[in-house]
């Protein structure tokens, strides 16, 4: 007689790849259903933010404050020029603040109209002395 091992009352048990597989692809789903929520939960909690931010501008604005259109979000051009040397390039702007060279451009000819910079040469400016002094006329302290 001999041996049968045949397991015909014994379960058959899948493949340990096989079902590591199967729970891998179920752990991946539900991490991107969380993904999912928390980008949902942070666009909502932006949205108010923004709804908010927008409010307190348009207060600023009304109470005369015109510093809070340069300072909030964007770059604060004005801190820009203070960090400029006396002379710089339009270059360096654009390596400060990464800007495009086109919006650097605009930023230029804007501080050109107002003299606040001279063009030396393509490209390079000069800041102007902003407190020039004036000369003050003398009081007449001659005796008549």
């Amino acid at each position: 007689m001999g041996v049968c091992y045949e397991s015909r009352g014994m379960p058959r048990r899948t493949s340990v790849p096989e079902a590591v597989s199967v729970k891998d692809a179920h752990l991946k789903a539900q991490q991107e259903r969380l993904r999912q929520q928390r980008i949902k939960l942070l666009r909502g909690e932006l949205s108010a933010t923004l709804e908010r931010l927008h409010t307190i501008r348009r207060e600023l604005r009304s109470l005369g404050d015109h510093e809070s259109r340069v300072t909030t979000g964007g770059t604060d051009w004005n801190a820009v020029f203070e960090r400029l040397g006396l002379t710089f390039t339009a270059k360096e702007m654009g390596e400060m603040t990464g800007a495009s060279p086109g919006l650097v451009a605009s930023i230029v000819h804007r501080w050109r109209a107002r003299r606040r910079v001279v063009a030396t040469s393509r490209g390079q400016y000069r800041k102007l002395r902003i407190g020039r002094q004036r000369r003050i006329p003398r009081e007449n302290t001659s005796p008549l």
